[in-house]
Protein backbone atom coordinates (compact mmCIF):
# COMPACT_ATOMS: atom_id res chain seq x y z
CA UNK A 1 0.00 0.00 0.00
CA UNK A 2 2.89 2.44 1.02
CA UNK A 3 4.69 1.74 -2.38
CA UNK A 4 1.77 2.22 -4.40
CA UNK A 5 0.50 5.42 -2.99
CA UNK A 6 4.07 6.59 -3.11
CA UNK A 7 4.77 5.71 -6.85
CA UNK A 8 1.55 7.31 -7.48
CA UNK A 9 2.18 10.56 -5.80
CA UNK A 10 5.50 10.88 -7.72
CA UNK A 11 4.36 9.84 -11.31
CA UNK A 12 1.57 12.75 -10.55
CA UNK A 13 4.68 15.17 -9.97
CA UNK A 14 6.48 13.66 -12.89
CA UNK A 15 3.26 14.50 -14.95
CA UNK A 16 2.89 17.69 -13.97
CA UNK A 17 6.46 18.76 -14.85
CA UNK A 18 6.57 18.54 -18.26
CA UNK A 19 6.60 22.07 -19.36
CA UNK A 20 6.29 24.17 -22.74
CA UNK A 21 8.78 26.70 -23.75
CA UNK A 22 9.79 29.56 -25.91
CA UNK A 23 11.42 28.00 -29.65
CA UNK A 24 12.79 31.24 -31.19
CA UNK A 25 15.60 29.98 -33.19
CA UNK A 26 19.22 32.07 -33.70
CA UNK A 27 19.17 32.66 -37.41
CA UNK A 28 16.63 34.22 -37.41
CA UNK A 29 16.98 36.53 -34.26
CA UNK A 30 20.20 38.29 -35.31
CA UNK A 31 20.63 41.89 -34.51
CA UNK A 32 22.74 44.49 -36.15
CA UNK A 33 23.35 46.69 -32.78
CA UNK A 34 24.97 45.81 -29.67
CA UNK A 35 21.64 45.14 -26.95
CA UNK A 36 21.00 47.06 -23.50
CA UNK A 37 18.56 47.08 -21.35
CA UNK A 38 17.95 50.50 -23.14
CA UNK A 39 16.80 48.84 -26.80
CA UNK A 40 15.50 45.21 -26.09
CA UNK A 41 14.08 44.33 -29.11
CA UNK A 42 9.91 44.16 -28.42
CA UNK A 43 9.59 41.21 -30.31
CA UNK A 44 11.57 37.97 -31.83
CA UNK A 45 11.34 36.37 -34.87
CA UNK A 46 9.77 32.73 -35.99
CA UNK A 47 9.09 31.55 -32.19
CA UNK A 48 7.03 28.63 -31.82
CA UNK A 49 5.70 27.31 -28.31
CA UNK A 50 6.53 23.46 -27.77
CA UNK A 51 5.20 21.40 -25.51
CA UNK A 52 6.53 18.43 -23.28
CA UNK A 53 9.75 20.20 -22.04
CA UNK A 54 11.84 19.47 -18.92
CA UNK A 55 13.57 22.37 -19.31
CA UNK A 56 13.78 26.41 -20.95
CA UNK A 57 16.41 28.30 -21.88
CA UNK A 58 17.62 31.60 -22.96
CA UNK A 59 21.33 32.41 -24.83
CA UNK A 60 22.32 35.89 -25.65
CA UNK A 61 25.46 36.87 -27.11
CA UNK A 62 27.15 39.71 -28.20
CA UNK A 63 30.25 40.22 -30.88
CA UNK A 64 31.57 43.10 -31.98
CA UNK A 65 34.22 41.76 -34.44
CA UNK A 66 34.13 41.62 -37.96
CA UNK A 67 30.83 43.70 -36.98
CA UNK A 68 28.91 44.51 -34.24
CA UNK A 69 25.88 41.43 -33.67
CA UNK A 70 23.79 40.56 -31.11
CA UNK A 71 22.16 37.23 -31.52
CA UNK A 72 19.37 35.67 -29.03
CA UNK A 73 18.03 31.87 -29.20
CA UNK A 74 15.34 30.31 -27.16
CA UNK A 75 14.60 26.58 -26.69
CA UNK A 76 13.25 24.17 -24.84
CA UNK A 77 14.69 20.63 -23.84
CA UNK A 78 13.73 17.24 -22.88
CA UNK A 79 16.45 15.13 -20.81
CA UNK A 80 16.22 11.00 -20.62
CA UNK A 81 18.24 10.97 -17.61
CA UNK A 82 16.60 11.94 -13.96
CA UNK A 83 15.02 15.29 -12.91
CA UNK A 84 17.49 15.57 -10.20
CA UNK A 85 20.27 15.52 -12.87
CA UNK A 86 18.28 18.28 -15.03
CA UNK A 87 19.95 22.14 -14.80
CA UNK A 88 18.50 23.86 -11.78
CA UNK A 89 17.89 27.19 -12.21
CA UNK A 90 20.54 28.73 -12.97
CA UNK A 91 22.29 31.85 -14.56
CA UNK A 92 26.04 31.75 -16.86
CA UNK A 93 27.72 34.66 -17.94
CA UNK A 94 30.83 34.60 -19.54
CA UNK A 95 33.26 37.20 -21.35
CA UNK A 96 36.30 35.79 -23.53
CA UNK A 97 38.78 36.46 -26.35
CA UNK A 98 38.45 33.71 -29.01
CA UNK A 99 41.30 33.70 -31.13
CA UNK A 100 41.47 32.95 -34.59
CA UNK A 101 44.63 34.58 -36.61
CA UNK A 102 43.13 33.41 -39.90
CA UNK A 103 40.24 35.34 -39.74
CA UNK A 104 39.67 38.57 -37.64
CA UNK A 105 41.83 40.64 -34.64
CA UNK A 106 41.17 39.46 -31.21
CA UNK A 107 37.70 40.63 -30.02
CA UNK A 108 36.21 40.06 -26.16
CA UNK A 109 32.93 38.07 -26.59
CA UNK A 110 30.35 38.15 -23.98
CA UNK A 111 27.57 35.29 -23.45
CA UNK A 112 24.79 34.52 -21.07
CA UNK A 113 22.77 31.75 -20.72
CA UNK A 114 19.83 30.88 -18.73
CA UNK A 115 17.70 28.03 -17.71
CA UNK A 116 14.27 27.53 -15.53
CA UNK A 117 12.12 24.53 -15.43
CA UNK A 118 8.33 26.36 -15.23
CA UNK A 119 5.91 26.82 -17.55
CA UNK A 120 7.26 29.36 -20.84
CA UNK A 121 9.94 30.94 -18.02
CA UNK A 122 11.73 31.50 -21.11
CA UNK A 123 9.33 33.70 -22.88
CA UNK A 124 10.80 37.27 -24.54
CA UNK A 125 9.42 39.36 -21.73
CA UNK A 126 11.76 37.54 -19.47
CA UNK A 127 15.06 39.42 -21.37
CA UNK A 128 14.10 42.36 -19.87
CA UNK A 129 14.65 42.07 -15.97
CA UNK A 130 17.59 39.50 -17.06
CA UNK A 131 19.72 42.05 -18.28
CA UNK A 132 18.09 44.86 -15.60
CA UNK A 133 19.72 42.74 -13.21
CA UNK A 134 23.00 42.04 -14.74
CA UNK A 135 26.35 44.47 -14.19
CA UNK A 136 28.68 43.31 -16.47
CA UNK A 137 32.25 45.56 -16.98
CA UNK A 138 35.11 44.62 -18.55
CA UNK A 139 39.14 45.47 -19.67
CA UNK A 140 39.57 42.29 -21.06
CA UNK A 141 41.22 43.11 -24.28
CA UNK A 142 44.22 44.58 -21.96
CA UNK A 143 45.35 41.07 -21.44
CA UNK A 144 45.15 40.62 -25.65
CA UNK A 145 49.15 40.72 -25.39
CA UNK A 146 49.34 37.46 -23.13
CA UNK A 147 47.68 35.73 -25.95
CA UNK A 148 50.32 36.76 -28.66
CA UNK A 149 52.27 33.37 -30.20
CA UNK A 150 55.84 32.98 -30.50
CA UNK A 151 57.44 31.04 -33.65
CA UNK A 152 59.63 28.98 -31.33
CA UNK A 153 57.46 27.34 -28.16
CA UNK A 154 59.43 26.56 -24.85
CA UNK A 155 57.43 23.62 -22.49
CA UNK A 156 59.34 25.40 -19.34
CA UNK A 157 57.10 28.31 -20.21
CA UNK A 158 54.22 27.02 -19.16
CA UNK A 159 52.58 26.79 -14.99
CA UNK A 160 52.32 22.61 -14.22
CA UNK A 161 49.79 22.11 -11.63
CA UNK A 162 47.16 20.15 -9.97
CA UNK A 163 46.17 20.84 -6.32
CA UNK A 164 43.72 18.36 -5.92
CA UNK A 165 43.09 14.66 -6.73
CA UNK A 166 39.84 15.68 -9.43
CA UNK A 167 42.28 15.98 -12.14
CA UNK A 168 44.53 13.12 -13.11
CA UNK A 169 47.75 14.05 -12.65
CA UNK A 170 49.16 14.77 -16.05
CA UNK A 171 52.67 14.40 -17.40
CA UNK A 172 53.54 16.98 -19.64
CA UNK A 173 55.11 16.03 -23.32
CA UNK A 174 57.72 16.86 -24.38
CA UNK A 175 55.92 17.54 -27.69
CA UNK A 176 53.41 19.95 -26.45
CA UNK A 177 53.06 23.35 -28.09
CA UNK A 178 49.96 25.47 -26.11
CA UNK A 179 49.78 25.82 -22.09
CA UNK A 180 46.64 25.91 -20.45
CA UNK A 181 45.39 26.75 -16.92
CA UNK A 182 41.56 26.39 -15.68
CA UNK A 183 40.44 27.47 -12.24
CA UNK A 184 37.45 26.87 -10.52
CA UNK A 185 36.07 28.37 -7.24
CA UNK A 186 32.75 27.53 -5.89
CA UNK A 187 31.80 27.11 -2.15
CA UNK A 188 35.40 27.80 -1.06
CA UNK A 189 36.35 24.73 -2.83
CA UNK A 190 39.42 26.14 -5.51
CA UNK A 191 40.89 23.58 -8.06
CA UNK A 192 43.62 24.39 -10.08
CA UNK A 193 44.50 22.41 -13.54
CA UNK A 194 47.38 23.76 -15.05
CA UNK A 195 49.43 21.48 -17.40
CA UNK A 196 50.92 21.79 -21.55
CA UNK A 197 48.99 20.44 -24.04
CA UNK A 198 49.23 18.84 -27.59
CA UNK A 199 47.26 20.15 -29.91
CA UNK A 200 46.98 19.83 -33.73
CA UNK A 201 45.12 23.46 -34.22
CA UNK A 202 46.31 25.35 -30.89
CA UNK A 203 43.77 28.58 -30.51
CA UNK A 204 44.49 30.92 -27.76
CA UNK A 205 42.19 32.33 -25.89
CA UNK A 206 41.36 33.67 -22.06
CA UNK A 207 37.97 33.91 -20.18
CA UNK A 208 36.22 34.27 -17.11
CA UNK A 209 32.53 32.81 -16.03
CA UNK A 210 30.17 33.03 -13.02
CA UNK A 211 27.23 30.54 -12.78
CA UNK A 212 24.53 31.64 -10.62
CA UNK A 213 22.43 29.17 -8.73
CA UNK A 214 19.19 31.13 -8.54
CA UNK A 215 17.27 28.59 -6.26
CA UNK A 216 20.07 28.53 -3.58
CA UNK A 217 21.57 32.14 -4.42
CA UNK A 218 25.34 30.94 -4.53
CA UNK A 219 27.47 31.44 -6.85
CA UNK A 220 31.07 29.27 -8.73
CA UNK A 221 33.84 31.25 -11.28
CA UNK A 222 35.39 30.13 -13.49
CA UNK A 223 38.90 30.99 -15.17
CA UNK A 224 41.04 29.67 -18.39
CA UNK A 225 43.77 30.67 -20.49
CA UNK A 226 45.35 28.83 -23.39
CA UNK A 227 48.38 30.58 -24.63
CA UNK A 228 51.77 29.98 -26.11
CA UNK A 229 54.09 32.79 -24.51
CA UNK A 230 56.16 32.64 -21.88
CA UNK A 231 54.83 32.06 -18.12
CA UNK A 232 51.20 33.23 -19.44
CA UNK A 233 49.22 30.33 -17.69
CA UNK A 234 50.97 31.70 -14.32
CA UNK A 235 48.48 32.27 -11.19
CA UNK A 236 49.49 35.83 -11.91
CA UNK A 237 48.42 36.09 -14.88
CA UNK A 238 44.28 34.64 -13.42
CA UNK A 239 45.05 37.30 -10.78
CA UNK A 240 44.77 39.80 -13.41
CA UNK A 241 41.75 38.05 -15.58
CA UNK A 242 39.84 38.80 -12.44
CA UNK A 243 41.27 41.98 -11.72
CA UNK A 244 40.00 43.19 -15.49
CA UNK A 245 36.20 41.96 -15.10
CA UNK A 246 33.28 42.48 -13.51
CA UNK A 247 30.00 40.16 -13.41
CA UNK A 248 27.57 40.65 -10.81
CA UNK A 249 23.26 39.59 -11.04
CA UNK A 250 20.77 41.04 -8.97
CA UNK A 251 19.32 37.92 -8.05
CA UNK A 252 16.28 39.52 -5.61
CA UNK A 253 15.05 41.74 -7.89
CA UNK A 254 14.78 38.92 -11.42
CA UNK A 255 13.52 36.12 -9.04
CA UNK A 256 10.61 39.09 -7.45
CA UNK A 257 9.85 40.16 -11.20
CA UNK A 258 9.49 36.91 -13.17
CA UNK A 259 7.08 33.74 -12.65
CA UNK A 260 9.83 31.24 -12.78
CA UNK A 261 11.78 33.42 -9.55
CA UNK A 262 8.86 33.02 -8.09
CA UNK A 263 8.09 29.43 -8.94
CA UNK A 264 11.04 28.41 -6.69
CA UNK A 265 9.52 28.89 -3.01
CA UNK A 266 6.67 26.83 -4.35
CA UNK A 267 9.22 24.34 -5.45
CA UNK A 268 11.06 24.16 -2.40
CA UNK A 269 7.19 23.63 -0.20
CA UNK A 270 6.37 21.05 -2.58
CA UNK A 271 9.59 19.21 -1.84
CA UNK A 272 9.15 19.49 1.94
CA UNK A 273 5.25 18.51 0.96
CA UNK A 274 6.68 14.95 -0.39
CA UNK A 275 9.42 14.69 2.48
CA UNK A 276 6.66 15.06 5.13
CA UNK A 277 4.22 12.98 2.95
CA UNK A 278 6.90 9.65 2.77
CA UNK A 279 7.51 10.06 6.27
CA UNK A 280 4.04 10.48 7.71
CA UNK A 281 3.32 6.87 5.77
CA UNK A 282 6.46 5.84 6.97
CA UNK A 283 5.08 5.78 10.42
CA UNK A 284 1.91 4.85 9.90
CA UNK A 285 3.19 1.89 8.26
CA UNK A 286 5.71 0.61 10.69
CA UNK A 287 5.24 2.46 13.90
CA UNK A 288 1.31 0.94 14.32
Amino acid sequence: MFIHLFLSFVLLHQVACQISCYICPLERNSFQYNITTENIPTQLNNCTIENEQQYCIVQIEWKENPKIETTIRLAGYTNPYPRSSFPPHTLAVNAYIPNDPNRFEREVRHFLSYSCSTNQCNQPAVLKPLLESLIMNDQLNELEYLLKSNQTFDPQWCLSFQNTSYFSQRNDSKDCNQCRNYLTYKNQWKAVDAYCYTSVYPENRLGYEVTFDLKDQTRSHSWMIQCQAPNCSSMNNMKQITEKIQIEFDVNTFLKRTSAGRSIVHSTNFHKTIFMFVLVLFIDLFWF
